[in-house]
């Protein structure tokens, strides 16, 4: 049997900040056995609420997003 590794979650979060800050946003690519799809979520107060995205940071977010959307699949 072939195996591969993917990589599936990408955090963008500022430099030396700890990967469970709150400033963290997680980009994943998900498959709920309906096709691969991006999903977008921010760890706040132990649950994942609306997304808040600074100027600052939102190059480096769409960055990351436009390259998960590249790695989704389709079966």
């Amino acid at each position: 049997m072939l195996y591969e590794t993917r990589t599936v979650k990408i955090v963008v979060c500022p430099a030396n900040k700890p990967l469970y800050d709150i400033e963290c946003t997680y980009i994943e690519i998900i498959d709920e056995a309906g096709g691969e799809f991006i999903a977008i979520s921010q760890e706040r107060d132990d649950s994942y609420k609306d997304v808040r995205i600074t100027p600052e940071e939102w190059n480096v977010i769409q960055k990351a997003v436009n390259d998960m959307i590249k790695q989704c699949r389709t079966y």
